[in-house]
């Protein structure tokens, strides 16, 4: 069902019948973007990135794609609008037309930096602070002239705290359809000074056409995996997913498990959505195509094919009569309306195509509300025409608690939306600052404890289709009040907790480097007195003495009661340590409120802070 309110640059709002009240507001204009894609040549890049390129804690803008020369808007630190970046100084195109923005901080300095995808030679931008980007590209990070990279996405495979970097190509241009030559995909290693050593495969290569990549850990076992969407996968090459397996002698494992898996789907793909969308624990993807889209549930050993039960197909221009197929590119899972399920936003655009696979002109775009335990979705916000859609990306950009969007257009301006929706619930929005892992905290797997629920985000900002995200976990919560542990584990493999905490308020955690854990020891008598004693585990995650200090609270609702007094240790690198502490509890005749706990906090010098905890009687 579709409802249009007011004018296309209005809002987009659903009625009553669609069980929602999401709105999305068109704020290009008003905000101050005036940047136009030009692609008269191939009709494929459209790119674009949400980064707090200056660190403000507001995101900005860059977009680039096709003709036209890459431009890099400041959030005003207001949300309400942005203005170009003056010395943001990037090549045009020059005939290598751009195609994807991939964001990642490579130096770990604390700014993002900049890779952009072209037809042609490929760049790669060191951010120097102040709106300065500095050309660093290597021969072997730009390629070979008239290489046609499509997608790229940085993630740390090797969890060593570096951002490495996989690029995925297209087709050898000249080469005819329906038999396409694919350009073979590069995989580099970072080395955390800007600098990469190609380690290409002819596994990791592929033999596809490539339009999409991600890093994400569809398996669970504390590494990301690598996911390849291929266009042309009747006839070339189907999509790939390769598990990684860790370091072997002499280099590392990498094993193809597409078939094994069930994830071999042979469509035109375009983007990749990851989000955990039945609350199993485990993520679940969705790909965009020219026809058919395709949403696999995660069913640990295998990938199951829900698209039709789910409703979410889109499979035709609703628009054409008689019916063309649509065309989707990015996408992505958000909780637009903060009630505790993922919905989802897909990107609709023309493509010039054989009479076989002809699609619509401008097909919408379309926005899915999950409907919760059912498992199915409900479209209910579709924008008449706002044009030929390539490229989405997904951030807070106004820091108002909800997640908007940006879709980068071809031959056309972008679209910047505004997320207006009356929210159902509360939220949360984490943004990890790493030390031992990459400085975003790409690939960690954050997990709020809710109740009866628990709620699993990864971090991850290069997926979708040519385009880069902020690299934050958004949380809806629904009605839950209080968040009873976020539970993070780091790339680095250190697991960090936190207990109480409050909603409708964004976090940035720092990875600790000193770890606490209850001991095997511990005795204790609720209600009062007696004493009572425990014991806890302190651990130096490092190779690198560290000094910590530790302290024992009492909470209730995430606010301490007590507290005792603080303790300082310094730990040899990777020691751990037992610390006993002994506190005598008055008598009391009154009962101990629910949900009391007696909370272990260690915090190190650089205020990284882990917390470990037990309910005490109630």
């Amino acid at each position: 069902m579709r409802i249009l309110v007011g004018p296309v640059l209005g809002a987009l709002a659903v009625g009553a019948a669609a069980q929602s009240s999401l709105v999305l507001s068109d704020v290009t204009q008003s905000v101050g973007i005036d940047w136009v894609q030009v692609d008269p040549v191939t009709m494929m890049g459209a790119g674009g990135a949400f980064l707090d390129y200056d660190g403000d804690g507001w995101m900005d803008v860059l977009l680039s794609g096709g003709d036209s020369t890459p431009k890099l808007y400041r959030n005003t630190m207001n949300g309400a609008s942005f203005v170009p970046v003056a010395n943001a100084v990037f090549p045009p195109a020059f005939g290598d037309e751009g195609t994807n923005v991939t964001v990642g901080d490579i130096d770990n300095d604390g700014d993002p930096d900049v890779f952009f995808g072209r037809r042609g030679f490929n760049l790669l931008f060191r951010n120097d602070g102040g709106g300065v980007f500095t050309d660093i590209t290597t021969p072997t990070m730009a390629g070979e002239w008239n290489r046609f990279t499509t997608s790229a996405a940085f993630g740390d495979f090797d969890s060593d705290g570096n951002l490495d970097l996989y690029v995925g190509n297209y087709i050898i241009p000249g080469s005819i359809f329906p038999n396409h030559t694919p350009e073979p995909n590069r995989i580099y290693r970072g080395h955390g000074d800007g600098t990469f050593t190609e380690i290409t495969t002819p596994m990791l290569a592929g033999a596809g056409c490539t339009l999409a990549t991600a890093w994400t850990d569809f398996d669970d076992d504390g590494d990301v995996d690598m996911m390849v969407a291929n266009d042309f996968g009747d006839t070339v090459l189907p999509n790939k997913l390769y598990r990684n397996d860790g370091a072997t002698f002499g280099g590392w494992q990498w094993t193809e498990v597409s078939a094994a898996m069930d994830f071999d789907i042979a469509i035109y793909c375009m983007g990749i959505a990851i989000g955990d969308i039945d609350r199993d624990l485990d993520f679940d993807y969705y790909f965009t195509n020219l026809g058919r889209n395709v949403l696999l549930r995660n069913d640990g050993s295998s990938f199951a094919d829900i698209t039709t039960a789910s409703g979410t197909e889109l499979t035709f221009d609703p628009d054409t009569v008689p019916e063309l197929l649509a065309t989707s590119w990015g996408t992505g899972f958000a909780d637009f309306d903060c009630d505790g399920w993922l919905d989802l936003y897909v990107s609709n655009g023309h493509i010039p195509a054989a009479p076989f696979i002809a699609n619509g002109t401008h097909t919408r775009n379309v926005l899915y509300r999950h409907d919760g335990p059912s498992m199915t979705f409900t479209e209910v916000a579709s924008p008449l025409d706002n044009g030929i859609g390539r490229g989405a990306a997904f951030a807070d950009y106004d820091n108002d608690g909800d997640v908007d969007i940006l879709q980068v257009n071809i031959n056309g301006a972008p679209v910047l939306m505004r997320n207006d929706s009356a929210l159902a619930g509360h939220w949360m929005k984490v943004r990890l600052f790493g030390r031992q892992s990459n400085c975003d905290g790409l690939g960690a797997r954050i997990d709020a404890h809710l109740g009866d629920w628990i709620a699993r985000r990864e971090v991850s900002r290069n997926f979708s289709y040519q385009a880069s995200s902020e690299p934050a976990a958004h949380f809806g919560l629904g009605d839950v009040n209080s968040v009873e542990r976020l539970h993070v584990r780091w790339p680095s493999g250190t697991e960090q907790d936190l207990h109480g905490l409050g909603v409708d308020r964004p976090y940035q955690l720092i990875e600790p480097v000193v770890t606490v854990s209850e001991g095997e020891d511990l005795s204790l008598d609720f209600p009062g007195g007696k004493w009572f004693s425990y014991r806890t585990k302190l651990r130096n995650e490092t190779g690198t003495a560290r000094t910590a200090y530790y302290q024992p609270q009492i909470r209730v609702g995430g606010i301490t009661l007590w507290a005792g007094a603080p303790d300082v240790v310094t730990l040899a690198p990777y020691e751990w340590r037992s610390v006993w502490w002994s506190q005598f509890v008055p008598a009391t005749s009154l009962p101990l409120p629910p949900g009391l706990q007696l909370v272990w906090v260690a915090m190190d010098a650089g205020f990284g802070v882990d917390e470990d905890a037990m309910p005490i009687g109630g």
